[in-house]
């Protein structure tokens, strides 16, 4: 009885277009060991500085940044990679 409803569709874009995090907790502390910053990493991710914020750095335990910095010297005494580097490269 009557026309039948239209569905609606959203229609995306080919799935090689979507950027998705791709770091585990290691790469991404190794990549502020190096200097970069959070928001540096959150633009080459292709996500906002938010979704890294709120998703993974608090998935991670990481979210403030006296234990970014705790699990980066920990990294860095690990792998022999930052020493004094990492307290200077957590700002930011």
């Amino acid at each position: 009885m009557g026309r039948p409803r239209k569905k609606n569709y959203i229609i995306a874009g080919p799935p090689d277009s979507v950027k998705k995090f791709r770091l585990s907790k290691e790469q991404y502390l190794l990549e502020r060991i190096a200097g970069k910053s959070r928001q540096r990493i959150a633009d080459e991710q292709g996500i906002s500085f938010n979704t890294l914020y709120n998703r993974h750095l608090v998935k991670w335990g990481i979210r403030a940044m006296n234990l970014e910095e705790a699990a980066m010297q920990l990294l860095g005494k690990s792998t022999g990679i930052g020493g004094n580097n990492c307290e200077n490269s957590s700002r930011g």
